[in-house]
Formats: C-alpha cells, sequence, structure tokens
C-alpha cells in the first residue's frame, strides 16, 4: 500500500511491508525499497514513518529551518540570523537588514535583530540602523547609559560630570533623565 515499501518478492500480507522512514513518504503501491519513496523537500520534515504523500511533509517553524531533502529535524536558525517564514531553506542574516546587529539562536523576525554591544538605534524609528556609541556612553542591548564620569544630557548625549578637584564623581550606568552625580 502507499507509505510503504517491500524488499521482498512474493508478500502477501500489508503487515509485512515496510513503512517509508520518516523524511520520506510513499506516494503509490509497489515501492520495492527504500530508496523509491519521495523525500521531504528542503524547508519541510517527515511527520513519522509511513506517509503517503509529500503533504504530510511539515514546514519548519519561523526561526528554523533545514537545508536538504528527506529531513527529519529542523535547526534553529544559529546566532546572527533569523527565519520570519515557515519552511525555511536557509536564515537571513542580521547584518544583511541591518549592520552592526545580531541576534540570538532561533531568531523570527528581524526586528529581533538587536545591535551589537557599542552600538545603539532609534528603537522609534523602524529600520533605523545601529551605530556607533556615542563618547561618553555605554551601549548595551540597543539602550544608552552615561559612562562613569559622565551623566546623560539628552537621548543619546553624554557629558561629563561636573568635579572639582574631587568633589564629586559620576556613578555611570544611568539613562536620560538621571542624573547620578554624587558628592563623596
Amino acid at each position: 500500500p502507499v507509505g510503504t515499501f517491500g524488499a521482498e518478492l512474493g508478500l502477501r500480507e500489508v503487515g509485512q511491508c515496510t513503512p517509508c522512514a520518516s523524511g520520506t513518504f510513499g506516494d503509490r503501491a509497489g515501492l520495492t525499497r527504500q530508496q523509491e519513496c519521495g523525500l521531504c523537500p528542503p524547508g519541510t520534515v517527515g511527520n513519522g514513518t509511513g506517509s503517503s504523500s509529500d503533504n504530510d511533509c511539515v514546514a519548519c517553524p519561523r526561526g528554523s529551518y533545514i537545508t536538504t531533502a528527506g529531513g527529519t529535524a529542523c535547526e534553529l536558525c544559529p546566532p546572527g540570523t533569523f527565519a520570519e517564514a515557515e519552511g525555511t531553506v536557509t536564515c537571513s542574516q542580521c547584518e544583511d537588514r541591518r549592520a552592526d546587529s545580531t541576534s540570538s539562536a532561533g531568531t523570527a523576525s528581524a526586528a529581533d535583530c538587536l545591535c551589537r554591544e557599542g552600538y545603539w538605534r532609534n528603537r522609534a524609528e523602524q529600520n533605523q540602523p545601529c551605530e556607533p556609541c556615542p563618547a561618553g556612553a555605554v551601549c548595551r542591548g540597543e539602550e544608552v547609559f552615561a559612562a562613569v564620569g559622565y551623566h546623560m544630557t539628552g537621548p543619546v548625549t553624554a557629558t561629563e560630570c561636573p568635579a572639582q578637584a574631587g568633589d564629586s564623581a559620576c556613578l555611570g550606568q544611568v539613562k536620560f533623565g538621571s542624573y547620578n552625580c554624587t558628592r563623596e
């Protein structure tokens, strides 16, 4: 029957047939060996043994891929890449969409490609590029913080803390809106 093959001549009962392996399907009766079973196309994987049609192959979910035909398991997109569609054969590079960006494994959207440490972007505006962190600031996770000895005087503007011969010191790691210069 469909979904199986019979490696020996003269088989008389259905139970004597061997199911096509996972990642493959048998779309017609009379197959005599595993190699005659069709392969699930790239971007899809088998849904168990004995499949009778390529419709039984399952698309890899977003954030994963498979490049070969006849696969049995999707792989997560590696760090620095993403896959926005189901049934992906390759993952797209974050850097192709936004220079100086990266992502974690299994990322399913270009929007989740974040700037690398030392870079920031204006997330209020779509598709903004990552830019080098401004002087006097530390950039992490697309946020801008004051470096030690600085305070934020604007969303991305760091200014050296006023100091009078060691009377004050800035603690750093403070976002705009917080002035963290303290008297010692």
